[in-house]
Protein backbone atom coordinates (compact mmCIF):
# COMPACT_ATOMS: atom_id res chain seq x y z
CA UNK A 1 0.00 0.00 0.00
CA UNK A 2 2.67 2.50 0.98
CA UNK A 3 4.62 1.97 -2.24
CA UNK A 4 1.48 2.58 -4.28
CA UNK A 5 0.69 5.76 -2.37
CA UNK A 6 4.24 7.03 -2.75
CA UNK A 7 4.15 6.42 -6.52
CA UNK A 8 0.96 8.41 -7.14
CA UNK A 9 2.65 11.83 -7.61
CA UNK A 10 4.66 10.31 -10.46
CA UNK A 11 1.62 8.67 -12.06
CA UNK A 12 -0.75 11.61 -12.25
CA UNK A 13 -0.60 15.32 -12.88
CA UNK A 14 -3.90 15.79 -11.05
CA UNK A 15 -4.35 16.28 -7.34
CA UNK A 16 -2.16 19.34 -7.12
CA UNK A 17 -4.96 21.90 -7.39
CA UNK A 18 -8.64 22.13 -6.55
CA UNK A 19 -9.64 22.39 -10.21
CA UNK A 20 -7.90 19.07 -10.97
CA UNK A 21 -8.50 16.74 -8.01
CA UNK A 22 -7.79 13.03 -8.17
CA UNK A 23 -9.87 10.23 -6.69
CA UNK A 24 -8.13 6.91 -6.01
CA UNK A 25 -9.78 3.67 -4.91
CA UNK A 26 -7.41 1.34 -3.06
CA UNK A 27 -8.59 -2.25 -2.64
CA UNK A 28 -6.47 -4.12 -0.13
CA UNK A 29 -6.32 -6.93 2.37
CA UNK A 30 -4.96 -4.28 4.72
CA UNK A 31 -1.42 -5.63 4.86
CA UNK A 32 1.52 -3.78 3.38
CA UNK A 33 3.48 -6.43 1.47
CA UNK A 34 6.75 -4.54 1.84
CA UNK A 35 6.33 -3.85 5.55
CA UNK A 36 6.22 -0.09 5.02
CA UNK A 37 3.98 2.42 6.84
CA UNK A 38 0.86 3.25 4.78
CA UNK A 39 -0.17 6.03 7.19
CA UNK A 40 3.17 7.79 6.75
CA UNK A 41 2.83 7.39 2.98
CA UNK A 42 -0.66 8.91 3.12
CA UNK A 43 0.66 11.90 5.07
CA UNK A 44 3.40 12.38 2.46
CA UNK A 45 0.85 12.02 -0.34
CA UNK A 46 -1.26 14.85 1.11
CA UNK A 47 1.80 17.10 1.12
CA UNK A 48 2.57 16.34 -2.54
CA UNK A 49 -1.01 15.98 -3.80
CA UNK A 50 -3.22 17.99 -1.45
CA UNK A 51 -6.26 17.42 -3.65
CA UNK A 52 -5.88 13.63 -3.82
CA UNK A 53 -8.52 11.57 -2.08
CA UNK A 54 -7.87 7.89 -1.44
CA UNK A 55 -10.82 5.70 -0.54
CA UNK A 56 -10.07 2.28 0.90
CA UNK A 57 -12.04 -0.89 0.26
CA UNK A 58 -11.08 -3.51 2.83
CA UNK A 59 -11.16 -7.05 1.51
CA UNK A 60 -10.31 -8.60 4.89
CA UNK A 61 -10.21 -7.82 8.58
CA UNK A 62 -6.73 -6.20 8.63
CA UNK A 63 -8.15 -2.73 8.31
CA UNK A 64 -6.27 -0.31 10.58
CA UNK A 65 -3.74 0.94 8.00
CA UNK A 66 -6.35 1.14 5.24
CA UNK A 67 -8.72 3.09 7.49
CA UNK A 68 -5.82 5.44 8.37
CA UNK A 69 -5.08 6.10 4.68
CA UNK A 70 -8.74 6.91 3.97
CA UNK A 71 -8.99 9.16 7.03
CA UNK A 72 -5.79 11.08 6.29
CA UNK A 73 -6.74 11.73 2.66
CA UNK A 74 -10.42 12.48 3.42
CA UNK A 75 -11.54 9.42 1.49
CA UNK A 76 -14.15 6.81 2.30
CA UNK A 77 -13.42 3.62 4.19
CA UNK A 78 -15.60 0.74 3.08
CA UNK A 79 -15.55 -2.80 4.41
CA UNK A 80 -16.31 -5.57 1.91
CA UNK A 81 -16.77 -9.23 2.77
CA UNK A 82 -18.21 -10.65 -0.44
CA UNK A 83 -17.56 -10.07 -4.15
CA UNK A 84 -20.87 -8.16 -4.35
CA UNK A 85 -19.75 -5.98 -1.41
CA UNK A 86 -16.49 -5.23 -3.22
CA UNK A 87 -18.33 -4.25 -6.42
CA UNK A 88 -20.69 -2.00 -4.52
CA UNK A 89 -17.87 -0.44 -2.45
CA UNK A 90 -15.76 0.31 -5.54
CA UNK A 91 -18.74 1.94 -7.22
CA UNK A 92 -19.40 4.08 -4.16
CA UNK A 93 -15.73 5.01 -3.66
CA UNK A 94 -15.34 5.96 -7.32
CA UNK A 95 -18.48 8.09 -7.26
CA UNK A 96 -20.30 5.72 -9.56
CA UNK A 97 -22.71 4.16 -7.10
CA UNK A 98 -26.22 3.49 -8.29
CA UNK A 99 -28.98 5.20 -6.30
CA UNK A 100 -31.19 2.79 -4.39
CA UNK A 101 -34.28 3.73 -6.45
CA UNK A 102 -32.47 2.72 -9.67
CA UNK A 103 -31.39 -0.74 -8.54
CA UNK A 104 -33.26 -3.75 -9.81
Amino acid sequence: MARTLRSLPELTSNGRSGDKPVNVVLISDGLDSCGDDPCAAARSLKLNLPFAVVSGVAASRNINDLRCVADLTKGLFLDAETPEDIRSAVQKASGRDIPEECRQ
